[in-house]
């Protein structure tokens, strides 16, 4: 299992921003807006006076005690949540190169990625791993340390269980009902029917989402020759096939599989991302952020 280190995610992409594309619960300046903000709401915090916050928003009676400014956070002023789910099933483990990263430390890379992002322009982050259920659960913070303790949680996680991800899917939309971004990072090898009724749960709780699927590129070529001995790294099962008489069929069914789930997502207007583990994640996620604040 390779560690992955806080250098890991210092790349390209530091300069775009994860910010949403619908208005969702909480808000940081000059990005995201509170759709309930002008209202009573209930206190919860104090945060630092920000240049171009209303002067009339500070509490004098905290700037006579500690002289600093501070403005009161009320609960609809938060930031915004950002839950990654990680699925750290077995069939994440494939990988048909030595050169290549596995598709969960890809996907780690991923995680991690994307929550120093979020956690940079002051997002509140959490953490779902899951397999056939959910493994472990970080509630979503935007405190300055908690990449710290997302990375310490990334390391522990191995590839492990079969695959149920809409039951997962599912209990997460009941776990966390207010409005949030979900980034789901899986290799989506799951019933396309029940997927797909998961993320229509995620949608009626009003969440913006984004698919991340990752694969390794001979997984979906099935590019070998003449007999090979395959592997089911979920339930161990093991076949001895002809590639080059089943290729054909196999594409299709891989194509048919994924265009279904990446209909589905358009239908929701959720945002659907491809990776394959012989690519520079970095410049695909550029690429996407790029893309999505352009949207804005």
């Amino acid at each position: 299992m390779t560690e992955i280190k806080f250098s890991d995610i210092f790349h390209n992409i530091e300069k775009f921003k994860l910010i949403t594309k619908s208005i969702v619960q909480g808000f940081i300046t000059g990005n995201h807006k509170s759709p309930l903000y002008g209202f009573s709401v209930e206190f919860s915090e104090h945060r630092p006076y920000i240049s171009g916050d209303p002067v009339d928003s500070i509490d004098w009676k905290l700037f006579a005690r500690t002289d600093k400014y501070y403005i009161k956070r009320y609960e609809d002023e938060t930031n915004v949540r950002v839950y990654i789910v990680l699925d750290h099933s077995k069939s994440m483990q494939f990988s048909s190169e030595k050169s290549n990263s596995d598709k969960l430390n890809y996907g780690k890379l991923v995680t991690a990625t994307l929550s120093y992002l979020a956690l940079k322009q002051k997002d509140a982050v959490g953490l779902f791993t899951i397999n056939n259920k959910i493994t472990s659960y970080l509630p979503a913070k935007s405190k300055a340390n908690w990449i710290d303790q997302i990375l310490n949680n990334l390391n522990v996680t191995d590839t492990v269980g079969e695959t149920s991800l809409s039951e997962c899917l599912h209990e997460i939309a009941e776990k966390i009902q207010k409005r949030n971004m979900i980034i789901i990072i899986s290799d989506f090898l799951d019933e396309t029917k029940e997927l797909n009724s998961a993320l229509r749960h995620l949608k009626y709780n009003m969440n913006d989402v984004i698919l991340i699927n990752i694969n390794d590129q001979k997984e979906l070529s099935l590019d070998y020759k003449s007999l090979i001995e395959m592997h089911d790294l979920e339930t161990g099962e093991v076949l001895n096939i002809n590639a080059s008489e089943i290729r054909n069929d196999y594409i299709k069914f891989l194509q048919e599989h994924y265009k279904s789930i990446e209909d589905a997502t358009y239908q929701l207007k959720y945002d659907y991302i491809d990776f394959q583990t012989n690519q520079d994640f970095t410049k695909v996620l550029s690429s996407f952020l790029h893309r999505r604040n352009n949207m804005q």
